[in-house]
């Protein structure tokens, strides 16, 4: 979406524009811009200490003549405590944090003391509690937003990506439009206010937002709105959360997105500002987890205004329909703490004019609020009952489940594969040796460590790595619970399962075109039986359109070409399968040609086996027209047994 703006009367005054990010990692921050110079700085200083001296004496003497009993740990907890104290040193910190704990749990006097030692620290030292970092005119920033998963940018971005368009297409086959907005990260919007040497890596944010876009995943681009805005517009200064500017702004350019944005005489709903002591604590989370009293700072010396709260009130009857959204709308959200907040469901239905269920959820993994609202509709989604879902993604919530090991998708997000089922599919049984499964037909009893039950060996499968191919598995557990991963291209998608029979089909994602092996995992914390019944290969999305390609054979490549050019959609995607008692092809090239394009598509190999399946997602060409599929390897021209394309809407 190009150049959204600001909701009536709230354009950024200010722009501002990104330059590079520095290159060095280093957290080091230099106090001494923070602190008055001169006599002035040793007052300061002093200060700090007369609070500090002033908490340790008056404890004491408070404690003599008040005594307070506190908190009495024992068994593990209490030998903890004594580990930690004994491990104290003044040096690193630690010595002032065990400090701190016994203020908060112990002193008669922490209520008086604490909270400005606290602010002292945050304000002139720039001391923030492990995770959070302070950056420049006290920014603050949760580290593990900044900081992300080793993996570079593109392989990020490219796995976050490919998850979101396996979704957006699994629900395109259940009539259901998905309109994605990713939040940039605050170290994206606010890039100049890290702390020196801290690169945000806002790479990521453009890459993930650029990618979605161009694989034709309907997306709200909110990142030159952001740009022109002054930080303080769409970010808390002492908060994770945007403001509630940025989040009426979210809701405006969703409804703009789907065509349904009315003009203001059209709304629904009274819009009212609300006093600026209106929940006073909102937009200062990070400072109230130092324990800093609100009610003493001074909100001029940090730089910070209260937020202008708005409220909507609508007609009786919408109102109940908010709060009990019977029956269903064919509009819903679904979103974080970012809309839950906000209300971001009551300003897309203002600028709509249309009913929207809120299926917002706060302190919550990211897909979680998608597959709750996806169970509400699964019993009428034959009817076709939802149309449209939006979704309120903040960036920085995707990488909550990449490691170091790699990345992954979490159950959350798997678990909304599960609910709408696949309209329409191919299955495809790879050849009986590739796969490696543990146990055949009987139950397996499973330790307590990671075991691999089923292996698909590389060059097997060649896919776009985009969910196009999935896993469909049919078994048992018993005893308890577990947790199945399927590992490819390092990348993992998990869900648990609970005792019982279990029918299940999840997306194969990669950081891109892969033809890796694939892995199934199991783990359990307890003993347990587990046993798989059947394991196949499904072919999804898939149009409603077919058409067969003929091949021809040449000297050093194939053809594959259809009837007549193919009108691609967005559900459209390419099927084929090697042709059975051929060698192992290494280094395969298979080109896409479009009508009008002077160069084709090039997607690469590394190897495909004797009977080995393709899948690959046309989605992004959706609105051309396919002329003809060319593939070449190393030292031999490969050949198919069939090939068709499908395509839909």
């Amino acid at each position: 979406m190009n150049n959204p703006g600001w909701p009536d009367g709230e354009r950024g005054a200010t722009k501002y524009c990104k330059g590079p990010s520095p290159m060095s990692t280093s957290n080091e921050n230099d106090y001494s811009e923070h602190l008055p110079t001169g006599l002035a700085g040793r007052l300061v200083a002093g200060l700090v200490l007369v609070v500090f001296l002033g908490s340790l004496f008056g404890t004491g003497i408070a404690d003599v003549f008040f005594p307070v009993q506190g908190v009495q740990l024992i068994g593990e907890e209490a030998q903890e405590q004594e580990r930690t104290a004994s491990r104290a040193r003044l040096r690193d910190g630690s010595l002032a944090r065990s400090y701190e704990d016994k203020l908060r749990h112990h002193s008669q006097v922490r209520d008086f003391l604490l909270p400005r030692y606290a602010y002292y620290k945050f304000f002139y030292f720039d001391q923030a509690p492990d995770g959070i970092t302070v950056g420049k005119e006290h920014w603050m920033f949760r580290l593990e937003r900044i900081r992300l998963s080793p993996q570079s940018d593109s392989v990020l971005a490219s796995c976050a990506v490919n998850s979101i368009v396996a979704l957006d297409r699994r629900l395109l086959g259940n009539g259901v439009q998905l309109c994605v907005l990713p939040v940039p990260r605050k170290a994206w919007v606010a890039q100049r206010f890290l702390p020196r040497g801290v690169d945000g890596r806002h790479a990521v944010d453009d890459l993930l937002i650029e990618g979605l876009l161009e694989h034709v995943v309907s997306t709200v681009d909110l990142r030159e709105a952001h740009a022109a805005a002054e930080p303080a517009e769409v970010y808390f200064k002492l908060d994770t959360h945007w403001t509630p500017r940025a989040a009426r702004q979210a809701a405006r350019e969703f409804a703009r997105s789907a065509g349904i944005l009315k003009e203001e005489s059209q709304r629904k709903g009274t819009l009212r500002t609300l006093p600026p002591d209106f929940r006073f604590s909102n937009g200062f989370a990070i400072l109230r987890s130092l324990g800093v009293d609100l009610a003493t700072i001074d909100l001029e010396r940090l730089g910070l205004r209260m937020p202008e709260f708005q409220r909507l009130s609508f007609g009786a009857g919408l109102e109940r329909w908010m709060r009990q959204p019977k029956p269903l709308s064919p509009l819903a959200l679904a979103g974080t703490s970012f809309s839950k907040n906000e209300r971001v469901a009551r300003f897309l239905v203002h600028f709509s004019g249309e009913r929207v269920l809120d299926g917002t959820l706060a302190a919550r993994p990211y897909g979680t609020s998608v597959q709750k609202t996806l169970v509400m509709y699964a019993p009428y989604q034959s009817e076709g009952l939802l149309k449209r879902l939006f979704w309120e993604l903040p960036i920085s919530s995707i990488f909550h489940a990449f490691t170091p090991a790699g990345p992954g998708v979490g159950e959350a997000f798997s678990r909304c594969f599960q609910v709408f089922p696949a309209q329409e599919h191919q299955s495809w049984q790879p050849p009986a040796r590739y796969w490696r499964s543990v146990g055949g037909d009987d139950l397996v009893t499973l330790g307590r460590a990671t075991r691999t039950v089923l292996n698909l060996p590389g060059g097997a499968l060649a896919h776009s790595g985009d969910g196009v191919a999935l896993l469909h598995i049919v078994g048992e557990v018993q005893d308890a619970p577990l947790l199945v991963s399927v590992v490819h291209d390092g990348m993992s998608v998990k869900v648990s399962l609970q005792p019982g029979d279990f029918d299940i089909t999840l997306p194969i994602l990669a950081p891109g075109p892969s033809s890796a092996a694939l892995r199934v995992d199991v783990h359990s914390t307890q003993e347990a039986r587990f046993k798989l019944v059947s394991a196949s290969l499904q072919h999804q999305p898939v149009g409603s359109g077919r058409f067969k390609l003929s091949q021809l054979e040449l000297e050093d490549r194939t053809e594959l070409v259809p009837l007549a050019p193919i009108l691609l959609g967005r559900r459209a995607a390419l099927l084929m399968q090697c042709l059975a008692g051929r060698g192992a092809l290494q280094d395969v090239v298979l080109e896409l040609w479009l009508e009008g394009q002077d160069e084709p598509r090039r997607i690469r190999f590394a190897e495909l086996n004797a009977g080995a399946a393709v899948l690959l997602d046309l989605g992004h060409s959706a609105g051309h027209r396919l002329s003809r599929v060319v593939l070449r390897a190393e030292r031999a021209a490969p050949r198919v047994h069939l090939a068709s394309v499908s395509s839909g809407a």
